[in-house]
């Protein structure tokens, strides 16, 4: 079982050096001050999206990274998003989900799940989703995505959050998980999921104790 007493205590002197010493794109802070580390994020170099999960309402899947899509693609024009999904390696049998989100209109997929292929499904709809994510940031220096509160997400967040840990890469985002140890999800099943993702992190030295950062 993870522990707070496993975090890395490793001070970084600053944001950057926090996010440029390892190449992952995922961090996670354990913090009771995640309104500091947001206020820090406005004034790196880097592009961002603010989040809070705790304050998301229920049944918002992939809560907040096709809301990043979304506000990224929103001034393109209806060609354009097409051809958004077009470039970005999207499952094909996925690709009219994806349509449907950034077009606002009906969501369907090319045909009927095939109940015995979850599991495969799952994990195409995470690369098929890491891959538009790094598609919309391709013209940009990297983009943050900054999420307080980050063990309130809901499976599907917290599954492609898992997913990417897994990978162990760079991508053209990071993600920066802010969570508060004194807070518990009473959601037992999803409050395993994030056990799971804090213990990946332990492993591979992500989790930072934030009174040693930044100081």
């Amino acid at each position: 079982m993870w522990s707070s007493d496993l975090c890395s205590l490793t001070p970084f002197p600053s944001f950057e050096n926090f996010i440029k010493l390892k190449e992952n794109s995922l961090f996670i802070i354990n913090t009771k001050n995640q309104d500091k580390y947001s206020e820090f994020i406005k004034k790196s170099e880097y592009n961002y999206f603010l989040f809070d999960a705790f304050n998301e309402k229920i049944g918002n899947p992939y809560f907040p990274f096709l809301n990043c899509i979304r506000e990224k693609s929103e001034k393109l024009t209806e060609v354009l998003k097409e051809e958004l999904i077009e470039n970005s390696k999207i499952y094909y049998f996925q690709k009219e989900i994806f349509k449907g989100f950034l077009l606002n209109k009906e969501i369907k997929r090319n045909e009927e799940l095939n109940i015995e292929e979850i599991k495969y499904e799952k994990s195409e709809m995470n690369n098929s989703l890491k891959n538009i994510m790094n598609y919309s940031f391709c013209n940009e220096k990297e983009t943050i995505i900054f999420i307080k509160n980050g063990n309130f997400l809901e499976e599907s967040s917290l599954n492609f959050i898992k997913w990417i840990l897994g990978k162990n890469i760079r991508e053209r985002f990071i993600i920066v998980l802010n969570f508060d140890d004194t807070l518990f999800n009473a959601d037992e099943d999803l409050a395993a999921i994030w056990e799971e993702i804090l213990e990946i992190g332990e492993e591979r030295a992500l989790i930072y104790n934030s009174e040693e950062i930044y100081e």
